[in-house]
């Protein structure tokens, strides 16, 4: 134990881990496998994940991984990684859905805006602000006992956070679908099967619900 505690003690090691697993190692296993669908959903997450460890992770383990407003050389560096890998995945997600149908790229537009939008302010922004609330809930509880040790409730609600967002993701993206199909379709471009043209975000099929 006294080992773990003289490890997580080292500068920057949360830090480095995350690098490690989530940037290099499971890139790496995707690549392996040759699913390259998986990768270009994987690297929008890269923020809030980074994000979330880093506030569960607060105060000191995780405190330069990814900041909103950082305020030093290596949460800047790393933040900026980390925002650049994200939108390489946005840009790549919304290259491929413009390719659908070359009519509907006003609508390509569109898909990059909502995936921008979950993934910075809402993911940003918006779970350090619900991290923070469950934070204030939790103290509140436990001041009689004074209990108050772990941060599990951060993970736990900053993972059902990042659930409920994927969900408003998938739920204005199939709406758009249904828009881009009718439009498609009125103007007489649509050369595909609604039930068959497969969907750049998740298999699904345009039209569909």
């Amino acid at each position: 134990m006294n080992l773990l505690n003289i490890c997580l003690k080292l500068p920057n090691i949360g830090l480095i881990t995350f690098y490690l697993v989530f940037v290099f190692l499971i890139p790496l296993s995707i690549s392996y496998v040759g699913n390259y669908a998986i990768m270009k959903y994987y690297l929008p997450l890269l923020v809030a994940l980074a994000n979330l460890f880093t506030l569960v992770g607060s105060p000191h383990i995780f405190e330069n991984l990814y900041q909103v407003y950082p305020n030093n050389s290596i949460s800047i560096a790393s933040t900026t990684i980390l925002n650049c890998i994200t939108i390489a995945g946005i840009f790549w997600q919304t290259v491929e859905y413009s390719g659908l149908q070359k009519k509907g790229s006003k609508y390509a537009i569109i898909f990059g805006l909502i995936l921008y939008f979950i993934t910075f302010p809402l993911a940003t922004h918006g779970l350090k602000s619900v991290v923070e609330q469950t934070d204030e809930i939790a103290k509140y509880k436990n001041r009689e006992t004074g209990e108050y040790k772990h941060n599990w409730h951060r993970l736990i609600f900053g993972l059902l956070y990042i659930i409920i967002l994927l969900g408003l993701e998938t739920i204005l993206i199939s709406i758009l679908d249904n828009t881009l199909y009718k439009y498609l379709k009125s103007i007489g471009e649509l050369n595909f099967h609604p039930f068959q043209c497969p969907n750049p975000r998740a298999g699904r099929s345009v039209g569909t619900a």
